[in-house]
Protein backbone atom coordinates (compact mmCIF):
# COMPACT_ATOMS: atom_id res chain seq x y z
CA UNK A 1 0.00 0.00 0.00
CA UNK A 2 2.61 2.52 1.24
CA UNK A 3 4.48 1.53 -2.17
CA UNK A 4 1.82 2.85 -4.08
CA UNK A 5 1.34 5.68 -2.87
CA UNK A 6 5.05 6.75 -3.08
CA UNK A 7 4.22 5.78 -7.14
CA UNK A 8 1.41 7.87 -7.24
CA UNK A 9 2.71 11.10 -5.56
CA UNK A 10 6.08 10.72 -7.66
CA UNK A 11 3.76 10.65 -10.90
CA UNK A 12 2.04 13.92 -9.30
CA UNK A 13 5.55 15.79 -8.49
CA UNK A 14 6.69 14.65 -11.84
CA UNK A 15 3.15 15.94 -13.63
CA UNK A 16 3.25 19.58 -11.57
CA UNK A 17 6.88 20.28 -12.27
CA UNK A 18 6.83 19.55 -16.09
CA UNK A 19 3.32 21.74 -16.11
CA UNK A 20 4.93 24.30 -14.25
CA UNK A 21 8.16 24.63 -16.62
CA UNK A 22 5.79 24.44 -19.64
CA UNK A 23 3.79 27.57 -18.20
CA UNK A 24 6.94 29.39 -17.15
CA UNK A 25 8.34 28.48 -20.76
CA UNK A 26 4.83 30.22 -22.32
CA UNK A 27 4.98 33.00 -19.95
CA UNK A 28 8.65 34.08 -20.63
CA UNK A 29 8.14 33.88 -24.54
CA UNK A 30 4.75 35.49 -24.92
CA UNK A 31 4.75 38.86 -26.28
CA UNK A 32 5.07 41.33 -23.95
CA UNK A 33 1.70 43.54 -25.79
CA UNK A 34 -1.38 40.94 -26.84
CA UNK A 35 -3.29 41.56 -30.22
CA UNK A 36 -6.06 42.94 -28.42
CA UNK A 37 -4.11 45.89 -26.57
CA UNK A 38 -2.74 46.48 -30.22
CA UNK A 39 -6.32 46.52 -31.46
CA UNK A 40 -7.84 48.82 -29.18
CA UNK A 41 -4.83 51.01 -29.33
CA UNK A 42 -5.41 51.11 -32.86
CA UNK A 43 -9.00 51.71 -33.14
CA UNK A 44 -8.90 54.06 -30.59
CA UNK A 45 -6.91 56.13 -32.98
CA UNK A 46 -8.61 59.55 -34.20
CA UNK A 47 -8.51 59.47 -37.84
CA UNK A 48 -9.09 62.69 -40.05
CA UNK A 49 -12.63 62.69 -41.74
CA UNK A 50 -10.88 63.99 -45.06
CA UNK A 51 -8.61 61.05 -45.68
CA UNK A 52 -10.06 57.60 -47.18
CA UNK A 53 -8.90 54.55 -45.32
CA UNK A 54 -8.85 51.46 -46.57
CA UNK A 55 -8.26 48.38 -44.26
CA UNK A 56 -7.04 44.99 -45.66
CA UNK A 57 -8.05 42.19 -42.99
CA UNK A 58 -7.54 38.65 -42.87
CA UNK A 59 -4.92 35.95 -41.57
CA UNK A 60 -1.43 35.51 -41.93
CA UNK A 61 -1.81 34.83 -45.56
CA UNK A 62 -2.88 38.69 -46.30
CA UNK A 63 -0.46 39.84 -44.00
CA UNK A 64 2.20 39.67 -47.10
CA UNK A 65 0.59 42.63 -48.92
CA UNK A 66 2.34 46.04 -48.23
CA UNK A 67 0.16 48.23 -47.58
CA UNK A 68 3.12 51.14 -48.19
CA UNK A 69 3.28 50.11 -51.59
CA UNK A 70 -0.41 49.45 -51.88
CA UNK A 71 -1.21 53.11 -50.64
CA UNK A 72 1.77 55.03 -52.43
CA UNK A 73 0.30 53.13 -55.91
CA UNK A 74 -3.04 54.40 -55.60
CA UNK A 75 -2.18 57.78 -54.21
CA UNK A 76 -0.31 58.90 -57.61
CA UNK A 77 -1.99 61.21 -59.07
CA UNK A 78 -2.93 63.48 -56.17
CA UNK A 79 -5.28 60.53 -54.67
CA UNK A 80 -5.94 60.98 -50.63
CA UNK A 81 -5.82 57.33 -48.93
CA UNK A 82 -4.57 55.81 -46.13
CA UNK A 83 -3.95 51.72 -46.53
CA UNK A 84 -3.69 49.67 -43.50
CA UNK A 85 -2.89 45.64 -43.34
CA UNK A 86 -5.09 44.61 -40.50
CA UNK A 87 -4.34 40.76 -40.64
CA UNK A 88 -3.37 38.80 -37.85
CA UNK A 89 -2.14 35.18 -36.87
CA UNK A 90 -4.40 32.69 -37.65
CA UNK A 91 -7.51 35.41 -37.74
CA UNK A 92 -10.01 32.90 -39.04
CA UNK A 93 -13.45 34.63 -38.83
CA UNK A 94 -14.18 33.63 -35.64
CA UNK A 95 -11.30 35.69 -34.15
CA UNK A 96 -12.67 38.51 -36.90
CA UNK A 97 -15.39 38.88 -35.60
CA UNK A 98 -13.96 39.99 -31.70
CA UNK A 99 -13.35 43.59 -33.30
CA UNK A 100 -15.59 44.28 -35.88
CA UNK A 101 -17.51 46.29 -33.60
CA UNK A 102 -14.16 48.32 -33.54
CA UNK A 103 -13.39 48.06 -36.95
CA UNK A 104 -16.85 49.50 -38.31
CA UNK A 105 -17.11 51.85 -35.98
CA UNK A 106 -13.73 53.91 -37.22
CA UNK A 107 -15.61 54.04 -41.00
CA UNK A 108 -12.98 52.80 -43.58
CA UNK A 109 -13.76 53.60 -46.98
CA UNK A 110 -13.13 49.94 -47.99
CA UNK A 111 -12.43 46.63 -46.25
CA UNK A 112 -10.81 44.15 -48.39
CA UNK A 113 -10.92 40.83 -46.65
CA UNK A 114 -9.15 37.75 -47.70
CA UNK A 115 -9.85 34.24 -46.92
CA UNK A 116 -8.50 31.03 -47.74
CA UNK A 117 -8.97 27.46 -47.67
CA UNK A 118 -7.23 26.74 -43.77
CA UNK A 119 -10.07 29.90 -42.66
CA UNK A 120 -12.88 27.56 -42.91
CA UNK A 121 -11.10 24.09 -42.14
CA UNK A 122 -11.69 21.99 -39.32
CA UNK A 123 -9.42 23.23 -35.83
CA UNK A 124 -8.30 19.93 -35.75
CA UNK A 125 -7.87 16.35 -37.69
CA UNK A 126 -10.88 14.90 -36.62
CA UNK A 127 -10.07 11.09 -35.32
CA UNK A 128 -12.91 9.79 -37.37
CA UNK A 129 -14.91 10.87 -40.17
CA UNK A 130 -18.57 11.73 -38.65
CA UNK A 131 -21.53 10.95 -41.01
CA UNK A 132 -23.30 13.84 -42.99
CA UNK A 133 -26.63 14.47 -40.42
CA UNK A 134 -29.55 17.17 -40.30
CA UNK A 135 -28.75 17.39 -36.30
CA UNK A 136 -26.33 20.41 -35.18
CA UNK A 137 -22.58 19.04 -34.68
CA UNK A 138 -22.55 18.47 -30.49
CA UNK A 139 -18.66 19.37 -30.58
CA UNK A 140 -19.54 22.93 -32.28
CA UNK A 141 -22.59 23.42 -29.66
CA UNK A 142 -20.85 23.60 -26.72
CA UNK A 143 -17.82 24.79 -27.96
CA UNK A 144 -19.95 28.15 -28.96
CA UNK A 145 -21.17 28.59 -25.08
CA UNK A 146 -17.70 28.27 -24.20
CA UNK A 147 -16.48 31.52 -22.65
CA UNK A 148 -13.15 30.64 -23.85
CA UNK A 149 -13.98 29.65 -27.38
CA UNK A 150 -11.72 32.37 -29.51
CA UNK A 151 -9.17 32.39 -26.49
CA UNK A 152 -5.57 32.18 -28.02
CA UNK A 153 -4.21 30.24 -25.31
CA UNK A 154 -6.85 27.74 -25.57
CA UNK A 155 -6.52 26.96 -29.54
CA UNK A 156 -3.27 26.81 -29.19
CA UNK A 157 -3.07 23.99 -26.79
CA UNK A 158 -4.81 21.83 -29.26
CA UNK A 159 -1.29 20.79 -30.02
CA UNK A 160 0.69 20.70 -26.45
CA UNK A 161 4.01 18.96 -29.09
CA UNK A 162 3.77 21.52 -31.22
CA UNK A 163 3.60 24.39 -28.62
CA UNK A 164 6.02 22.76 -26.54
CA UNK A 165 8.44 22.72 -29.22
CA UNK A 166 7.76 25.93 -30.45
CA UNK A 167 7.94 27.77 -27.20
CA UNK A 168 11.77 25.92 -26.18
CA UNK A 169 12.83 26.70 -29.80
CA UNK A 170 11.87 30.11 -29.37
CA UNK A 171 13.16 30.64 -25.75
CA UNK A 172 16.82 29.20 -26.80
CA UNK A 173 17.79 30.71 -29.97
CA UNK A 174 15.76 33.72 -30.43
CA UNK A 175 18.46 36.16 -30.83
CA UNK A 176 19.95 39.08 -33.56
CA UNK A 177 21.39 36.26 -35.46
CA UNK A 178 18.10 33.94 -36.14
CA UNK A 179 16.03 36.41 -36.01
CA UNK A 180 15.30 39.45 -38.08
CA UNK A 181 11.85 41.09 -37.14
CA UNK A 182 10.20 43.61 -39.23
CA UNK A 183 7.56 46.11 -37.40
CA UNK A 184 5.64 48.25 -39.93
CA UNK A 185 3.26 50.73 -38.80
CA UNK A 186 0.80 50.42 -41.36
CA UNK A 187 0.39 46.54 -40.52
CA UNK A 188 0.23 46.94 -36.75
CA UNK A 189 -0.93 43.73 -35.60
CA UNK A 190 1.52 41.46 -37.35
CA UNK A 191 5.50 41.05 -37.20
CA UNK A 192 7.41 39.22 -40.14
CA UNK A 193 10.42 36.98 -39.45
CA UNK A 194 12.06 38.21 -42.68
CA UNK A 195 14.73 35.67 -42.70
CA UNK A 196 11.96 32.94 -43.26
CA UNK A 197 9.17 35.61 -44.69
CA UNK A 198 11.79 36.50 -47.70
CA UNK A 199 12.64 33.21 -48.43
CA UNK A 200 11.41 31.41 -51.91
CA UNK A 201 10.86 27.93 -52.13
CA UNK A 202 11.45 26.79 -55.09
CA UNK A 203 8.59 24.03 -57.17
CA UNK A 204 10.57 20.55 -55.71
CA UNK A 205 10.56 22.10 -52.12
CA UNK A 206 6.52 23.20 -52.35
CA UNK A 207 6.09 19.33 -53.33
CA UNK A 208 7.69 18.20 -50.35
CA UNK A 209 6.12 20.18 -48.16
CA UNK A 210 2.73 19.59 -49.51
CA UNK A 211 3.02 15.99 -49.13
CA UNK A 212 3.55 15.95 -45.34
CA UNK A 213 1.02 19.19 -45.14
CA UNK A 214 -1.88 18.18 -42.61
CA UNK A 215 -5.64 18.97 -44.28
CA UNK A 216 -8.09 19.20 -41.77
CA UNK A 217 -11.16 18.81 -43.56
CA UNK A 218 -13.86 21.63 -44.63
CA UNK A 219 -17.39 20.77 -42.85
CA UNK A 220 -20.49 21.68 -45.04
CA UNK A 221 -21.71 24.74 -44.79
CA UNK A 222 -24.36 24.67 -42.16
CA UNK A 223 -22.32 22.81 -39.81
CA UNK A 224 -19.20 24.78 -40.15
CA UNK A 225 -18.80 27.30 -37.17
CA UNK A 226 -16.32 29.48 -39.63
CA UNK A 227 -18.86 29.53 -42.61
CA UNK A 228 -21.25 31.02 -39.95
CA UNK A 229 -18.77 33.88 -38.64
CA UNK A 230 -17.82 34.88 -42.00
CA UNK A 231 -21.52 35.09 -42.98
CA UNK A 232 -22.51 37.43 -40.23
CA UNK A 233 -19.13 39.73 -40.83
CA UNK A 234 -20.75 40.18 -44.35
CA UNK A 235 -24.23 40.79 -43.17
CA UNK A 236 -22.08 43.63 -40.20
CA UNK A 237 -20.58 45.49 -43.12
CA UNK A 238 -23.69 45.58 -45.35
CA UNK A 239 -25.85 46.87 -42.33
CA UNK A 240 -23.14 50.02 -42.01
CA UNK A 241 -22.85 50.48 -45.44
CA UNK A 242 -19.16 50.00 -45.70
CA UNK A 243 -18.09 49.17 -49.12
CA UNK A 244 -16.45 45.57 -48.82
CA UNK A 245 -14.60 42.99 -51.50
CA UNK A 246 -13.50 39.60 -50.73
CA UNK A 247 -11.10 37.82 -51.97
CA UNK A 248 -9.75 34.17 -52.07
CA UNK A 249 -5.90 34.03 -51.50
CA UNK A 250 -3.47 32.23 -53.89
CA UNK A 251 -1.77 29.27 -53.32
CA UNK A 252 0.86 27.81 -54.86
CA UNK A 253 0.29 24.35 -57.79
CA UNK A 254 1.59 21.58 -55.31
CA UNK A 255 -1.19 22.38 -52.66
CA UNK A 256 -4.00 21.83 -55.12
CA UNK A 257 -2.19 18.65 -56.02
CA UNK A 258 -2.84 17.17 -52.26
CA UNK A 259 -5.90 19.01 -50.98
CA UNK A 260 -8.46 16.53 -50.55
CA UNK A 261 -10.91 16.94 -53.87
CA UNK A 262 -13.88 18.26 -52.41
CA UNK A 263 -12.29 21.23 -50.61
CA UNK A 264 -12.50 23.78 -53.82
CA UNK A 265 -16.35 23.53 -54.96
CA UNK A 266 -16.83 23.65 -51.04
CA UNK A 267 -15.02 26.90 -50.91
CA UNK A 268 -16.66 28.33 -53.45
CA UNK A 269 -19.74 27.69 -52.35
CA UNK A 270 -19.21 29.29 -49.43
CA UNK A 271 -19.09 32.69 -51.70
CA UNK A 272 -22.05 32.15 -53.69
CA UNK A 273 -24.35 31.57 -50.12
CA UNK A 274 -22.95 34.67 -48.35
CA UNK A 275 -22.43 37.62 -50.38
CA UNK A 276 -24.68 39.36 -51.77
CA UNK A 277 -23.69 39.91 -55.44
CA UNK A 278 -20.54 38.57 -55.87
CA UNK A 279 -19.92 39.11 -59.38
CA UNK A 280 -19.50 42.67 -58.03
CA UNK A 281 -18.17 42.05 -54.39
CA UNK A 282 -15.76 38.84 -54.93
CA UNK A 283 -12.44 37.93 -56.60
CA UNK A 284 -10.83 35.11 -56.81
CA UNK A 285 -6.90 34.88 -56.60
CA UNK A 286 -6.75 30.55 -56.05
CA UNK A 287 -4.81 30.20 -59.11
CA UNK A 288 -2.98 33.31 -60.11
CA UNK A 289 -0.10 33.15 -58.81
CA UNK A 290 0.26 29.20 -58.56
CA UNK A 291 3.42 28.36 -60.86
CA UNK A 292 5.65 31.41 -59.61
CA UNK A 293 8.53 30.85 -57.49
CA UNK A 294 7.50 33.44 -55.24
CA UNK A 295 6.31 31.20 -52.32
CA UNK A 296 7.88 31.36 -48.75
CA UNK A 297 5.77 28.40 -47.96
CA UNK A 298 2.45 26.36 -49.08
CA UNK A 299 0.58 28.96 -47.89
CA UNK A 300 2.34 32.98 -48.17
CA UNK A 301 3.81 34.75 -50.88
CA UNK A 302 7.56 35.95 -50.05
CA UNK A 303 7.40 39.25 -48.87
CA UNK A 304 10.71 40.12 -50.49
CA UNK A 305 10.55 43.55 -52.04
CA UNK A 306 10.67 42.33 -55.50
CA UNK A 307 7.69 40.26 -55.61
CA UNK A 308 4.93 42.51 -56.15
CA UNK A 309 2.21 40.76 -58.09
CA UNK A 310 -0.33 40.02 -55.39
CA UNK A 311 0.26 43.93 -54.61
CA UNK A 312 -0.25 45.12 -58.08
CA UNK A 313 -3.26 43.25 -58.42
CA UNK A 314 -4.72 45.11 -55.40
CA UNK A 315 -3.38 48.19 -56.34
CA UNK A 316 -5.58 47.38 -59.80
CA UNK A 317 -8.46 45.95 -57.68
CA UNK A 318 -8.84 48.95 -55.77
CA UNK A 319 -8.31 51.81 -58.52
CA UNK A 320 -11.18 49.88 -60.63
CA UNK A 321 -13.47 50.85 -57.00
CA UNK A 322 -11.85 54.69 -57.10
CA UNK A 323 -10.99 55.72 -60.36
CA UNK A 324 -7.73 58.33 -60.57
CA UNK A 325 -8.90 62.05 -60.43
Amino acid sequence: MNYNLKIIFSITIVFVMSFSVLITFLSVSAPKIGINELQNEFYSKDFPEDVNRIFIIGASQTASLNATYIENQINKNNQNYEVYNLSIAAGRPTEQLQKLDQLIFSKPTLVIYGVGFVDFENSKIPLIVKPESIFPDPEEFFRSLSPFKNSEFINSLQSPKFVTLQTLRDFFFKNEETRNLYFDDKAPFFTFDLNKKRKILNQEELIIKAKLGNYKGIKPLDRNSQVQAFQEIINKFDENDIKLIVISVPFPKPYFEVIPDYYEDRFNSIFEKTIPDSSKNYYSFLHNYENMEIWSDLHHISVDESITYFNDDIVQLILEEFPRT
